[in-house]
């Protein structure tokens, strides 16, 4: 499954640029009920701070890992409770945003767990 180059590109950062699909558009205001601008908004704050499977690591990174479709050039990315799916070319330079939605409740469930525990970390330091 390739990705189809083909959208509304919303960012060009030196050689990067950042597309997004009508499909992930649709999707977004069907499910979120998000405006274009919020899409191009979110979809650009996914990719800059989002989690992939290999930043995530651990249990999250292997549940991103099976979103992806195998030998796809799909990227799943998690940014606060949404999983934004995103198609690349070969050079990594340009990215699609293909579609998006609600992430799987496993994956919110250690997220919310790993986020109390880094915080208690922080707060009180390690024992």
């Amino acid at each position: 499954m390739n990705a189809t180059h083909t959208g509304i590109e919303i960012a060009t950062r030196g050689p990067a640029r950042v597309l997004i699909s009508a499909h992930a558009y649709e999707r977004a205001r069907e499910r979120l009920h998000w405006s274009r601008t919020t899409v191009a908004r979110m979809a650009l704050r996914a990719l800059m701070d989002g989690s992939t499977a290999d930043r995530a690591g651990g249990v999250i990174g292997r549940l991103l890992e099976g979103i992806a479709y195998p030998g796809s050039d799909c990227c799943p990315v998690l940014h606060g409770e949404f999983v934004y799916i995103f198609g690349c070319d070969e050079h990594r330079v340009t990215w699609t945003l293909l579609t998006l939605y609600r992430a799987p409740s496993e994956i919110l469930r250690l997220v919310v767990k790993r986020s109390v525990h880094r915080a208690f970390e922080h707060s009180f330091g390690e024992n």
